[in-house]
């Protein structure tokens, strides 16, 4: 299946606002120059056939570009699409929009940046080597149990209550209960009620995040003193 690259899709954006608004190739080029880019009437044309990348600046100005036209705010972000995946050529993989975003926005990431195929390789080479320093002795099953776990409601609102990342939440109930946040607090609402409320599920998902939360500290503490120990480095 093939699927657009993000300068791709970029292009796309630019070509139909243009033709929206009934403006020419050289108008945009125009309005990017007086952003501070050196852009000519080939450029834009280049850049709506997909045959160029975009640089971060460029990306900036393009937004910029699309606020000024269209009089309704737009980020560097919303030159995404709203969903679905993206082409990464330089890893031949497909990167998963919402997690990009995600990454973007520097959000906890609920899943791998790419797909299945390639999601793990990708988040042991950008992230293996920290979860390694926080959890001693990390198994590749755990970490990709981890990628699993860390997806679920509970354990990104624990992350974000805790400041860490989802996988550091995913890693530490599993070494504590033997199962992820979501599935322990499922096990003791069975035992207390046979129809819980939502009351009664954020009661017994804040009594485990603070059961949870000294095993992940105390792993947020080990990266700080490795990055210390190394320099800043980690």
């Amino acid at each position: 299946m093939t699927r657009p690259t993000a300068d791709q899709h970029i292009g796309q954006l630019i070509k139909q606002l243009r033709r929206s608004y009934r403006l020419r190739q050289s108008d945009i080029a125009e309005m990017a120059n007086h952003g501070g880019l050196d852009w000519t009437q080939s450029t834009v044309a280049i850049l709506e056939a997909g045959k160029r990348q975009i640089t971060f600046m460029e990306a900036i100005v393009i937004a910029a570009v699309i606020t000024a036209t269209t009089d309704r705010h737009h980020s560097v972000i919303d030159l995404l699409p709203a969903d679905g995946w993206l082409d990464m050529p330089a890893d031949g993989a497909h990167g998963n929009v919402k997690h990009l975003r995600q990454a973007a926005l520097g959000e906890a990431i609920d899943g791998p940046l790419t797909d299945a195929r390639y999601g793990f390789q990708v988040a042991v080479r950008f992230g293996r080597k920290r979860f390694d320093a926080k959890w001693p002795e990390l198994t590749n099953d755990e970490f990709e149990t981890a990628e699993q776990d860390a997806a679920e409601e509970a354990e990104q609102k624990a992350a974000r209550k805790l400041d860490v990342h989802a996988y550091d939440i995913a890693i530490g109930a599993r070494r504590l209960w033997g199962k992820s946040l979501t599935e322990e607090r499922e096990s003791v609402l069975a035992t207390r009620e046979s129809r819980p409320s939502p009351q009664a599920r954020g009661h017994i998902t804040r009594l485990l995040i603070d059961e949870l939360t000294p095993s992940v500290l105390r792993a947020q503490e080990r990266i700080e003193a490795d990055s210390e120990t190394n320099g800043g480095e980690s």
